[in-house]
């Protein structure tokens, strides 16, 4: 179904019935629509594009707070190269609980290159499917694990 944007409240889309007359939609489109043009904007909004050498976290987990630390490795206009690196624990909170933050240049595992994407205003970097990272502010992180 060939798209034709408008403008974001207000799209034409060809009917696939007929193919000739095209009708207007002026309601929110469907989420696939909108899925669709958010992958067409650049890269380069309004967010802070992140620099090399700067740090990334990732708060994932379920039943844990898990806590990854990455560091930029590489930046082209449309992939990011991350690695993980190292956390140091700053305090303990309790058996299974710390309060971690990262170690710069103490890789842990190697290269990943990922295409970065905008979310609210942020570059976020999608590192696995479950688990995506973001500009980490220097702020120490809580964490629990069990094993």
């Amino acid at each position: 179904m060939p798209i034709t944007e408008v403008s974001l409240d207000m799209m034409v889309v060809h009917s696939p019935v007929s193919m000739s007359a095209p009708r207007l939609m002026s309601s929110t489109p469907p989420i696939m629509l909108m899925t669709r043009m958010c992958r067409r904007r650049k890269l380069t909004a309004d967010a802070a594009q992140p620099k090399r050498s700067a740090t990334m976290i990732s708060l994932w987990g379920v039943q844990q707070s898990t806590v990854d630390f990455y560091q930029v490795i590489r930046i082209s206009p449309k992939t990011v190269v991350v690695r993980r690196v190292d956390a140091r624990i700053v305090e303990i909170v309790g058996p299974m609980d710390a309060i971690v933050e990262a170690v710069p240049d103490a890789f842990r595992d190697e290269e990943q290159r990922r295409r970065p994407r905008i979310e609210s205003g942020e570059w976020v970097v999608d590192v696995e499917s479950w688990e995506r990272a973001t500009r980490w502010d220097g702020t120490p992180a809580h964490t629990v694990r069990y094993a």
